[in-house]
């Protein structure tokens, strides 16, 4: 809406603008996790304190008329991107290919959700905006740049390592091999129920330091540590297959849950019991 910046830096493009928080809720319902995939995180809930802000700030008739001003705003990446009619000399029509928000998806989920509840049909949005920025890196685009682009920008909600570690390759291979076993990988923690079958990221880097690292001490009292300076220890290929999680998860599971109901006195006597 109205006027934008439009920037050619060091061989790429960045557009910034205003945009209806009404557009971002019709993006959201069209193309929904399709233009998470390389967001950071899953939407958190409205029980976290930024997130329910955005929902109270949206209900209140003034107060949503000053969201741009309230709201860290969206970042996008996309492979190209151009112009089109809108018929309406208000607005510019953005077209973009391959298009991603890496920054933002907390509050355009948000959007979504409050702008979609049949409860607030009667509601009058149209004056709610949210600063926008999109970057076009190109058809190849540099993955270090976008995880630079990434830590850089996501602050609303403290991210972790842990969450930013989720979208890197090494997490992915381990996701798509457990999914040949009929198992859920949660790389990324979000309001979907779990199931007794899914493997979290902690508890992946948990089991293989304590067994394959042989490193128990730091499996269960350095967690701090697990996706930040001894992340690529525990996660190199030569130190496990899939096969072998996969069991030692099992295994983990089983003694974990006979260390919570085991004497008290042989906890404390042998604390490394789960592992």
């Amino acid at each position: 809406k109205g006027k934008f910046i439009d920037e050619e830096l060091n061989f790429k493009r960045a557009l910034i603008g205003t945009v209806p928080v009404e557009n971002i809720a019709d993006l959201m319902n069209k193309y929904e996790n399709a233009i998470l995939k390389q967001n950071v995180r899953d939407f958190l809930g409205f029980k976290r304190s930024v997130n329910d802000g955005i929902k109270t700030t949206l209900l209140d008739p003034e107060a949503r008329k000053n969201f741009y001003f309230l709201n860290n705003g969206i970042t996008m990446i996309c492979a190209d991107l151009g112009y089109a009619p809108s018929g309406n000399k208000e607005f510019t029509l953005i077209k973009m290919l391959d298009a991603q928000i890496i920054n933002g998806g907390q509050t355009s989920k948000a959007l979504q959700q409050v702008l979609s509840d049949p409860k607030n049909k009667q509601q009058d949005f149209s004056e709610s905006m949210v600063l926008v920025r999109i970057y076009k890196l190109g058809a190849k685009k540099d993955e270090e740049l976008i995880y630079d682009i990434t830590l850089a920008t996501n602050s609303q909600n403290a991210i972790t390592l842990r969450y930013l570690r989720a979208n890197d390759s090494i997490q992915k291979k381990i996701e798509q091999g457990l999914k040949q076993y009929g198992i859920h990988y949660r790389r990324k923690r979000g309001y979907k129920r779990a199931s007794k079958t899914d493997i979290r990221m902690e508890m992946a880097a948990e089991v293989i330091l304590a067994t394959k690292c042989h490193r128990p001490n730091e499996a269960r009292f350095r967690k701090g540590l697990h996706f930040d300076k001894i992340y690529f220890q525990i996660f190199e290929n030569k130190n496990f297959t899939i096969e072998e999680l996969v069991f030692l998860v099992e295994l983990f599971k089983k003694i974990e849950s006979y260390r919570k109901n085991a004497d008290v006195k042989l906890i404390k006597k042998y604390p490394f019991i789960p592992y």
